[in-house]
Parts: C-alpha cells; structure tokens; sequence
C-alpha cells in the first residue's frame, strides 16, 4: 500500500515538472544523428524545488487532515529529497504520536530539537503527543532539552 502512495506521489508530483525544460544538442556534422537530449542544470534544480515543495505541502495536507499514515509518508519522502525542516521534523513526530509509535515519535521529535524547535512549553502543551507523554522515550526527549536549556542559562554555553 505505502509504495502504491509512494509512486503515485511521485508520479503526480514529479512527472509534469521532471518533463519539461530539456537542452536539444545535435552536432553540426552528424546530419540525421540522433539528438542528445539532457536537462538543464539550473532547470533540474527548479524542477526539483518544486517537487519538493509539492510534497511538503502534500505532507501537511494529510497532517492538518488528520490522515496520519498518509502524511507520514510524504514526510519520509520530504526527508530522503533532503528538504525536511525541523518543523517537518515536528510535526513527522507528531504523526508518529497520533498513529501510537512511540520509538519513532520520539526519534523524529529529537531530531527536530537537534535541528531548533526548542519550544518546550509547546512540546509538553501539544494534544498530539497525549499518548505517549508518559513514556520514557518521550521524557528522554523533553528531559535532555530542558537540561540543555537550563545548562546554556547558567553558563552561557550553547546548546549541543
């Protein structure tokens, strides 16, 4: 089922932009040759912005309309093309918490520390992770945040 979602993502998400914009190269001297047909660098790199961007808003879609699952997986793709913000990050945790995965929930929430969100009233205050607020993994997370705060207020150091 998810690589079903998969190639139709990438199918309706890739496949208009990834067909446009190509360079037509023939030599001069091979008459009737075949044509060399490449994409244009700074095309490709427009292309795939707009893929990504497509597949972040997919992501948030299926998040804001509660299909988990769904948004999970647009999230994991938004990863792998190398575009996940920490807010990305966040709320790919919170989807994890919804869904009652515990392990990578609070992965994907440490992750999205490591990357900025430092928001700890926010992190305790947030309906999405009232069920697996009381775990371990998940207190780890919140834990090791308000101790790297708590750290940088006392000495100045930054947080790691």
């Amino acid at each position: 089922m998810k690589t079903t979602i998969i190639l139709i993502a990438i199918a309706a998400l890739a496949g208009p932009a990834l067909a446009a914009d190509v360079v037509r190269t023939r030599d001069a001297q091979s008459v009737g040759a075949p044509v060399q047909i490449r994409p244009t660098p700074a095309s490709l790199r427009q292309q795939l912005a707009a893929v990504a961007e497509r597949l972040e808003l997919s992501a948030k879609d299926r998040y804001w309309n509660r299909k988990y699952d769904d948004a999970v997986t647009f999230y994991h793709l938004l990863i792998k093309a190398g575009r996940a913000e920490y807010d990305d990050l966040y709320n790919l945790a919170c989807c994890y918490a919804r869904l009652g995965k515990v392990a990578p929930a609070a992965k994907y929430l440490g992750m999205s520390v490591q990357g900025g969100f430092t928001d700890v009233r926010h992190i305790i205050a947030d309906p999405d992770f009232e069920g697996i607020r009381d775990t371990p993994a998940f207190k780890a997370v919140v834990d090791g945040l308000i101790a790297d705060q708590a750290r940088a207020a006392v000495d100045g150091s930054p947080r790691q």
